[in-house]
C-alpha cells in the first residue's frame, strides 16, 4: 500500500517537473552554451586531446560509462581527432582495469569462491574458449567494472583481453564519435546520417534485448551444469558414506560371531 502510494504521488511530481523543464527550455540558449564549451575544449589543440585520453583512461578504469564521453569527444574534437583520443583512452582504461584486478583481486576471489561449482566451470570455459568467453563478456549488458574485473579475475591471458577490447571497444568508439560529430552538424542545421541512425537503433536494440538473452542463456546452462555436478559430488559422497556403514556392521556382526 505505502509503495503504490509513492507511485502514485511520485509519477505525476516527474511528469510536472519534466513538463515545466520543457516549457522553460530555450533552444537558443542551449546551443549557444553548447558552442562555447566546444569551442573551448577545441582551442586546446593536440594537448587538449592527450588531456583529454588520460582522463578518459581514469574514467574507463574505475568503470565509469563511456558513451556520453565518447560522444562529447566526437562533439568537441571531430569524427577523427575523437576516434583516435576516445579509442587510445579507452583501451589504456580497460588495461589498466585489467592489471589492477589480475594483481590486487584475483587471489582473493579464487580464495572466496574456489568451492563455488559455478566459479569452477566458468574458469575451465575460459581456459577452453578464452577469446569466445572474452567476447561474451565485453558484449554482455554487464557493467564496465565488472566487464574489465571480472575477466581480469578469471585464467584469460593478457592477449585474449587485449583483442576483445579491440573488437568490442573499436566499433562502438567509432559510432558515438560519429554521433556527437553529427550532432553538432545537426545544431548548424544539418541532417543526420541514416545508415548513422539505423546503426545506433540496432546497437540500442542489441544493447537492452538481444545481449541479456544470450548472457542469461549461457549462464543459465553454466549453472545447469554446476547444480548437475553438485548433485553428483553429492551422491558419490553419499555412496561412499553408505560403504562405511556396511563395513562398520561387517565389523560388528564378525566381533559378535567371535
Amino acid at each position: 500500500m505505502i509503495l503504490v502510494t509513492s507511485f502514485t504521488i511520485t509519477i505525476p511530481a516527474l511528469l510536472y517537473l519534466v513538463h515545466q523543464i520543457y516549457q522553460n527550455f530555450s533552444l537558443t540558449m542551449f546551443k549557444d552554451s553548447l558552442r562555447a564549451k566546444l569551442a573551448l575544449v577545441d582551442s586546446y589543440g593536440t594537448p587538449g586531446l592527450f588531456l583529454y585520453a588520460i582522463v578518459f583512461s581514469v574514467w574507463v578504469a574505475f568503470g565509469l560509462t563511456s558513451t556520453p564521453i565518447e560522444t562529447a569527444a566526437g562533439m568537441a574534437f571531430g569524427f577523427k581527432n575523437a576516434c583516435i583520443a576516445s579509442g587510445v583512452g579507452k583501451f589504456a582504461g580497460a588495461v589498466l582495469a585489467f592489471f589492477f584486478g589480475r594483481v590486487y583481486f584475483r587471489d582473493r576471489i579464487e580464495k572466496q569462491f574456489k568451492d563455488d561449482p559455478l566459479f569452477r566451470i566458468i574458469k575451465k570455459e575460459v581456459v577452453k574458449h578464452p577469446i569466445r568467453i572474452a567476447l561474451l563478456w565485453r558484449f554482455s549488458c554487464f557493467p564496465e567494472l565488472v566487464k574489465n574485473f571480472g575477466l581480469a579475475v578469471m585464467p584469460l591471458n593478457y592477449k585474449f583481453f587485449l583483442l576483445a577490447c579491440l573488437i568490442h571497444g573499436g566499433p562502438y568508439t567509432v559510432l558515438w564519435s560519429k554521433a556527437g560529430a553529427e550532432a553538432v552538424a545537426a545544431i548548424d542545421g544539418g541532417e543526420q546520417s541514416k545508415v548513422v541512425k539505423i546503426i545506433l537503433t540496432l546497437s540500442a536494440v542489441f544493447g537492452l534485448v538481444f545481449s541479456p538473452m544470450i548472457v542469461a542463456c549461457w549462464l543459465n546452462n553454466l549453472r545447469n551444469r554446476a547444480n548437475k555436478k553438485t548433485d553428483g559430488e553429492i551422491r558419490g559422497g553419499g555412496g561412499g558414506g553408505g560403504g562405511i556403514g556396511i563395513g562398520i556392521k561387517a565389523s560388528l556382526s564378525s566381533a559378535k560371531l567371535v
